[in-house]
């Protein structure tokens, strides 16, 4: 191996670890804000978080449409 081809090799070497060192950063940046904005940091909570979203956002639909069918039935149409 010359000079040139080894130097060469722990050029590509540093520039493989930095890269690894800035995407983790960018992870560990993303974690932080997760957990600030909304009180979780991986991403199993961010999943758990958001089916717990889902069904609240299913319950309240369910007895939305529940209070507009009651709404509904106890309004006199023909006197409109």
């Amino acid at each position: 191996m010359t000079t040139t081809e080894f130097e060469s090799i722990k050029n590509k070497i540093k520039q493989l670890e930095l890269g690894a060192a800035t995407a983790k950063g960018k992870i560990e940046t993303i974690e932080n804000n997760w957990q600030k904005k909304y009180g979780f940091s991986t991403l199993e909570e961010a999943k758990k978080k958001r089916e717990e979203l889902k069904s609240e956002i299913a319950e309240k639909t369910e007895k939305r449409n529940e209070l507009m069918d009651k709404l509904e039935k106890s309004f006199d149409w023909n006197s409109v």
